[in-house]
């Protein structure tokens, strides 16, 4: 795992089957053990799905440092949503093999790297 500078970073996290908010506390636990300090987490709120019919999200953003480097950071949050049984659907009919929206147990989205967003 390559390592660079310490970075802040800011996570989106999103759960909207299960369990909602025990899936949101065990990533913010792998977070913590995997991917650096934590620093803040936010209130977490009720967000409706958005692009397919689901239930509701419960959302949060964690605001960590880290040493990663955002190649080793994405691969790190994957492997998180795996192991917390997110299921990643694409669309085989589609000629760029987009990815579907549905619902997930788990969803982690890298919103700001540094400077970088």
């Amino acid at each position: 795992m390559i390592m660079g500078p310490l970075q802040n970073i800011y996570i989106g996290l999103g759960s909207n089957i299960g369990d909602r908010l025990g899936y949101l506390q065990k990533a913010i636990d792998q977070l913590f053990e995997r991917v650096g300090h934590m620093r803040q987490i936010s209130k977490v709120y009720l967000s409706p799905a958005m692009g397919f019919e689901g239930e509701d999200f419960l959302n949060a953003v964690a605001y960590l440092q880290t040493n990663m480097e955002p190649e080793s950071l994405m691969q790190e949050l994957l492997a998180i949503e795996r192991a917390l049984g997110r299921e990643r659907i694409t669309n085989p009919s589609d000629s760029v093999n987009q990815k579907q929206h549905n619902s997930r147990t788990i969803d982690l989205d890298l919103l700001a790297y540094g400077e970088l967003t």
